[in-house]
């Protein structure tokens, strides 16, 4: 019986940790082999991010910045709805273009501070008549395709019509 209680007691910190959406089975791990350092640590780590950001539908996504280097984050990708954007693009050797595409995909991680950053919309260019990867950061501007409604932040607007498994 004792026994039972000890390993109930050293699994605190693997329950207060997944509470705060980091791995559970880690922490449960650490609580059994080190409990008095593991306890004080998962009281004050930071809440993992898929636990703050349980509304995705407000999540602040980050409108392109240029400046923001390429992410050491581990990145995801979710599909998106079937729709049409006209935006304003810079490529990669500075010569800017106007394309419609029709987004299929957006590359994106969360910062930090629990903001959403996207790094790469994968989407059918007209254009080009072929599928293309832009850089999202290389967005200077956008427009809806069908109404032709300036999109003051592409990235919200795609986020919002995103699809998740």
């Amino acid at each position: 019986m004792t026994i039972i209680a000890i390993i109930l007691v050293a699994s605190l910190p693997g329950i207060i940790a997944a509470m705060k959406g980091r791995s559970f089975f880690l922490w449960l791990i650490y609580g059994w082999v080190l409990f008095p350092v593991a306890m004080i640590h998962v009281l004050f780590a930071r809440t993992g991010a898929k636990k703050a950001l349980h509304d995705w539908n407000t999540a602040e996504v980050e409108p392109p910045n240029s400046r923001r280097r390429r992410a050491k984050q581990e990145i995801t990708t979710v599909e998106s709805h079937k729709t049409r954007v006209i935006i304003d693009y810079k490529d990669g050797v500075g010569d800017a273009t106007q394309r419609t595409i029709a987004p299929q995909k957006l590359d994106f991680y969360v910062n930090k501070d629990n903001m959403v950053i996207i790094t790469d919309i994968h989407a059918y260019c007209e254009l080009r008549k072929a599928p293309r990867q832009f850089k999202y950061s290389r967005i200077k501007g956008a427009a809806d395709a069908e109404t032709g409604e300036d999109i003051p932040n592409i990235g919200k607007y795609l986020w919002l019509r995103r699809i998740w498994d």
